[in-house]
């Protein structure tokens, strides 16, 4: 295993972030225990919910497989829930990269047949950079 130090930029996870004008708790609760609920809840004049992927498989080692997995839950839908999903006013798959000194450049791609799948879903591809941490 390579070992990273805690200077090196990297990726981190990939949260599923989602805002409506009503409840998305029925939502979370359609797909059970293959997410773990960071919060769900009213914020401001409206409903968020983000969350990440849990359950038995292993955790994604990358962007590109841990969205595949979150289009394959989305895939499974009901019909009911996928109402929930599509009333949405935004649906983001946000990409946690943790910022570092090394390398001088951290590269992350997507295949276009999982940007395609995003786009037909209408959600949008969000990329997050947490800042180094340069004092420790």
């Amino acid at each position: 295993m390579e070992h990273r130090s805690e200077k090196d930029a990297s990726f981190l996870n990939v949260d599923l972030d989602i805002e409506a004008p009503y409840d998305l708790a029925p939502f979370v609760s359609a797909l059970g225990d293959q997410v773990f609920d960071l919060h769900t809840g009213l914020v401001g004049e409206g409903f968020q919910t983000h969350l990440e992927l849990s359950g038995e498989a292993v955790m994604p080692s990358d962007a590109e497989a841990a969205i595949r997995r979150f289009l394959g839950l989305l895939a499974s839908l009901t019909p009911d829930t996928r109402r929930l999903w599509d009333g949405a006013t935004k649906r983001d798959f946000n990409i946690g990269i943790q910022g570092g000194i090394k390398p001088p450049a951290f590269e992350l791609a997507l295949l276009p047949d999982t940007l395609v799948a995003v786009g037909r879903l209408g959600a949008r591809v969000v990329v997050t950079v947490y800042a180094a941490d340069l004092a420790s």
